[in-house]
């Protein structure tokens, strides 16, 4: 996400991620579009970053997360630890700069991640201990 042009970013963003949620019935395309994955929550971060909080994005991309998680999607099973630390680090939940409802919209999806795919913390006891 280099281009300057935040609604250009903006847009890319939402674009990917609707590919990702898209994805997800084909189990071949699924894995091959899961690795867009850390590609978007890196471009979201590079927004909040900035403080530029364009909700369409952020709850664009924070839906296809939990959709992906709710259809089982095995292929994004490898980046949900990631994913789960930057939602409870200091870039999202601790940002005192971050708007109160992305902040609940991201506990929803450590919610949505424990309701559905359990073995990501019972298998992992150093990010269940940083939750």
């Amino acid at each position: 996400m280099k281009e300057d042009n935040v609604e250009l970013q903006v847009e890319t963003i939402k674009c990917l991620a609707i590919i990702i949620e898209n994805s997800a019935e084909d189990e071949e395309m699924a894995k091959t579009f899961s690795e867009l994955i850390p590609i978007v929550i890196t471009a979201v971060d590079v927004l909040i970053s900035r403080e530029h909080f364009e909700e369409a994005v952020v709850y664009q991309v924070l839906e296809t997360l939990a959709s992906q998680i709710e259809l089982e999607n095995k292929a994004i099973d490898k980046y949900l630890p990631d994913v789960i630390r930057y939602f409870i680090g200091p870039k999202f939940l601790l940002n005192k700069n971050l708007p109160v409802a992305f902040k609940e919209s991201g506990l929803e999806i450590l919610t949505v991640v424990s309701d559905y795919k359990r073995p990501i913390y019972t298998k992992n006891m150093p990010l269940m201990v940083e939750v």
